[in-house]
């Protein structure tokens, strides 16, 4: 398999990892991306946040710079709760349970003071 934008294709050892890629492929092949610019909070403006955040990236994100996405975090919000995944790229499995427990908690919590 190719290398993708998400990270170099992990060998497939099991029969879930092999379903993983041949169901991940497709979605590679068809995805239009978003072509315009992404938008780029300020240090100021992340220190306004007045709602939970939760954060995820992976340590080797090719397609942002998840090192400095961290490092702004922990300065200018620094109660935004960062979850830096090591050895892991763009594509972050296995993060449905602590989106949920996320969720969860924060459901009818009030804004951050």
């Amino acid at each position: 398999m190719p290398d993708l934008a998400v990270g170099p294709t992990p060998a497939a050892d099991t029969v879930q990892e092999r379903a993983f890629g041949e169901y991940v492929m497709p979605i590679h092949k068809y995805f239009r991306p978003r072509r315009e610019k992404l938008p780029v909070f300020t240090d100021g403006g992340l220190g306004t946040l007045n709602m939970p955040v939760q954060v995820t990236v992976g340590s080797r994100d090719r397609l942002l710079d998840s090192h400095n996405t961290r490092r702004c975090l922990h300065q200018a919000a620094p109660r935004v709760p960062v979850s830096f995944i090591p050895e892991t790229g763009h594509l972050l499995k296995n993060q449905a349970q602590p989106v949920l427990d996320f969720l969860l908690a924060t459901q009818g919590a009030p804004p951050h003071a």
